[in-house]
């Protein structure tokens, strides 16, 4: 698989890998997280037993140190996951070091059992600094998603967050996020159903490294509609 071929360049120190809309789930979900903890090198090359135990420590170093710290952003957006595949994810790929930014757009929602205590384990990868969980007209986290962004708020180290169409409609979880995310850079928050926005200006002008923010202005369209203005 491309996966595994990537684990054998050692040529490659860096590898982003977009796997949007192919339906992984469940099984196929399974096949392909397994390969990211595929060993490297030639399977098919035959070593005595001796060779096998004089190498395998080296192996497992050269492992750890190879393929395992040139990932650095995976996208599984629009893959029909659920709050078990998510948990089957984060274990799978806990060995990724380096994996800085995760795209899971379309695929979680608010009738997932766990999917808001499930969603804070992401920030177990320890150097994630990009997070993206935008919603759809299906799926929709809603008040679920209000414990991620607790913690990321807490977590601090978030650059980017992505986390439009789900009907959050809880503006202090956003202003937390402006308030303690002092490296953000870009924000979008549009069609969250919000309603009040002055809290949110007012946090955004104390945010000193925003850069891009996708402003409600659906929300913004949607409140004056519905006020006939």
């Amino acid at each position: 698989s491309i996966i595994t071929t990537i684990n054998d360049n050692k040529n490659i120190q860096s590898f982003s890998l977009n796997l949007d809309k192919l339906n992984l789930n469940g099984k196929k979900l399974d096949t392909v997280l397994d390969a990211f903890s595929t060993p490297i090198g030639n399977k098919n090359k035959k070593k005595s037993k001796k060779q096998k135990k004089e190498s395998e420590e080296d192996e497992k170093d050269e492992n750890n140190d190879d393929f395992c710290l040139k990932w650095t952003k995976l996208s599984f957006a629009s893959n029909s996951l659920d709050e078990n595949d998510l948990d089957n994810l984060i274990n799978k790929l806990s060995n990724l070091q380096n994996l800085a930014e995760i795209n899971l757009n379309d695929n979680f929602n608010s009738q997932m059992s766990d999917i808001d205590s499930i969603l804070c384990r992401l920030l177990e990868f320890e150097n994630i600094v990009s997070i993206s969980i935008a919603g759809s007209k299906n799926n929709r986290l809603k008040s679920k998603l209000i414990p991620l962004l607790e913690a990321i708020a807490d977590y601090k180290n978030i650059q980017k967050l992505d986390i439009r169409n789900n009907d959050l409609n809880d503006i202090p979880s956003i202003t937390r996020i402006f308030k303690k995310c002092k490296n953000l850079s870009a924000f979008r928050i549009d069609n969250n159903g919000f309603s009040d926005f002055n809290e949110i200006i007012s946090a955004i002008t104390k945010t000193e490294n925003l850069i891009e923010l996708n402003f409600p202005l659906n929300d913004c369209k949607r409140l004056l509609k519905n006020n006939d203005i």
